[in-house]
């Protein structure tokens, strides 16, 4: 019998939001050409949409 040692790793929510969202544009954008600056707006774009869709449930 050999004894092994089984790690999770668990991944913040954010991070898979962001995988997600990037998943259904990447159709659209090719990330990997967009430069710091782009990629930090892109960012920013992102996490107001979350954000927006965090208030309106919210109120609900």
């Amino acid at each position: 019998m050999v004894k092994r040692k089984v790690v999770l790793k668990s991944v913040p929510p954010d991070v898979s939001a962001v995988k997600l969202l990037l998943g259904l544009r990447e159709a659209d954008v090719n990330y990997k050409n967009l430069t710091d600056d782009e990629l930090e707006a892109e960012k920013q774009r992102l996490l107001k949409i979350l954000l927006e869709e965090e208030n309106e449930n919210n109120y609900c």
